[in-house]
């Protein structure tokens, strides 16, 4: 189970209105923000993005995820410590094959589980992977959340899901 589910019905505009906002510039500039930037968990936030970075080979930033980001998403955090997540969204024609991960592909493992293939990239402490199903593009920082994902797209029966958690039903 995810620690933290985030969905959104139109993340690439509610990332340009953030953007833009005011919000985030005052947020930037305020004493909360100042604290937080030393706070551990902000520091510990930052090496992990580093490691994915450079497992990645490319900047995981709000250009890149304003790239990645289609209309419907969601994110699914299991470690804060670990910054260990799912991100999925929805991808039109060839949005993705013009994306960052599609060009650097040749730089992944090649493997397949349910019914296509997935792409993996490990380094020492950090590990990327990613896949293309139904029109969606997943995207992990752990090969097993990856492969749950994929088993519960591939699998309408299957019974892990946060769709059948009793929290989860009672905020529907």
């Amino acid at each position: 189970g995810a620690l933290i589910y985030l969905e959104s019905k139109d993340l690439a505009g509610q990332l340009q209105q953030w953007s833009t906002s005011q919000a985030k510039q005052s947020w930037l500039q305020s004493e909360n923000f100042s604290r937080f930037e030393k706070s551990r968990l902000y520091l510990r936030l930052q090496d992990r993005l580093q490691e994915f970075d450079a497992v990645a080979g490319l900047a995981v930033n709000l250009p890149l995820v304003n790239s990645l980001a289609g209309s419907h998403a969601g994110l699914a955090l299991y470690s804060i410590q670990d910054l260990e997540f799912v991100f999925v969204t929805e991808i039109r024609g060839p949005q993705f094959e013009e994306g960052l991960f599609f060009q650097q592909r040749s730089q992944y493992e090649q493997k397949t589980a349910e019914g296509g293939l997935y792409f993996v990239r490990r380094g020492a402490k950090a590990s990327v992977s990613y896949a293309i199903r139904q029109n969606h593009f997943l995207l992990a920082t752990n090969e097993n959340l990856l492969r749950a994902t994929l088993h519960n797209l591939a699998s309408p029966s299957s019974t892990d899901r946060l769709l059948l958690e009793p929290l989860f039903q009672e905020t529907q």
